[in-house]
């Protein structure tokens, strides 16, 4: 029944709860990840909010992303006048609030995506490799959680690789950012997937 619904979902979020908050950073970031889609309780959204100030870089950036899906699930609810049936308080919070709360999730995946580029920088091999994965994940999370026109959006680009930037563009979806497609598609390197970046956002198709 409900009730053993809610037990369940009570245990899961607890457990999730003090994954995210142990020592190991590994295991923080995966129950963050994992916390993403989680139903539970209040406690589950203030581990992670915590976890947004978290001394490991990959342990921010997934909460972030944890907190900023969850904020949408919420307001998914809000707006369609649905009743969560596990009685999820996070999802019965006023929208100010919780727009607040996703607000502070981008800038912190915001910041996260600033230091894995220099990370990245300084990386060779297989930890280049692991670091621009990690890197291009984060991004495309980043662009769904960035409302359009956001006038820093720029500055962001033009500090990422070129390819990442593009990246992000692709999921962004902004038509306002097509001149710095349009920059990379006379680019040998990123001609090609400049270009499908193009027809992507604009859906015309340059062949």
């Amino acid at each position: 029944g409900w009730g053993a619904a809610r037990e369940v979902a009570a245990a899961v979020s607890e457990a999730v709860g003090h994954l995210c908050a142990g020592a190991d950073a590994h295991v923080g970031a995966v129950a963050c990840r994992g916390a993403a889609n989680a139903q539970g309780d209040h406690s589950l959204d203030l581990a992670l909010r915590a976890c947004l100030e978290d001394a490991d870089l990959a342990v921010r950036a997934q909460a972030a992303i944890a907190v900023a899906r969850r904020v949408r699930l919420a307001q998914f609810d809000a707006e369609n006048s649905r009743v969560d049936r596990y009685d999820n308080n996070f999802a019965n919070k006023p929208n100010e609030q919780s727009e607040d709360i996703g607000i502070l999730a981008a800038e912190t995946l915001w910041q996260c995506i600033v230091s894995q580029v220099s990370l990245l920088a300084e990386c060779s091999g297989w930890y280049r490799k692991q670091a621009l994965r990690r890197l291009n994940r984060w991004v495309q999370h980043l662009a769904g959680m960035i409302p359009l026109g956001n006038p820093q959006l720029s500055a962001l680009l033009a500090f990422m690789p070129a390819r990442v930037g593009l990246r992000f563009v692709a999921y962004h979806g902004d038509p306002a950012h097509l001149p710095y497609v349009l920059t990379h598609m006379t680019e040998l390197e990123t001609a090609r997937y400049a270009g499908w970046v193009w027809q992507a956002v604009t859906g015309v198709d340059l062949v």
